[in-house]
């Protein structure tokens, strides 16, 4: 998966491939109520250690799903989706899916 040979690394490599190869939307969207949907998008970013550009970033996916007018909103003012999409974008590849059947 993306040039890994994933089933021979290590557990706590799997688990930092997923969390920078791997996006999901839940049905549920998973947003953090309390944070605006700029850092709802950011979180990701700066767990994964960029927090220098989590900011900018969260921008710049906000804007390809049109939410950045937007970014200073919460998650119940606005299309939960979206948002979600945005903040998994880097995950997904620029390429959003949905589940199998649905």
């Amino acid at each position: 998966m993306a040039g890994v040979p994933i089933t021979r690394l290590a557990e706590r490599e799997r688990t930092i491939f997923r969390r920078d190869h791997i996006g999901f939307v839940y049905q549920f969207f998973n947003l953090i109520p309390t944070l605006s949907v700029r850092d709802n998008v950011a979180l990701p970013l700066e767990l994964a250690g960029r927090t220098s550009t989590a900011r900018t970033a969260a921008d710049a996916l906000l804007a390809e799903v049109d939410l950045l007018d937007r970014a200073r909103q919460y998650p119940d003012r606005l299309q939960r989706r979206r948002a979600a999409a945005g903040r998994d974008r880097p995950r997904l590849g620029g390429r959003p899916a949905d589940r199998p059947g649905g």
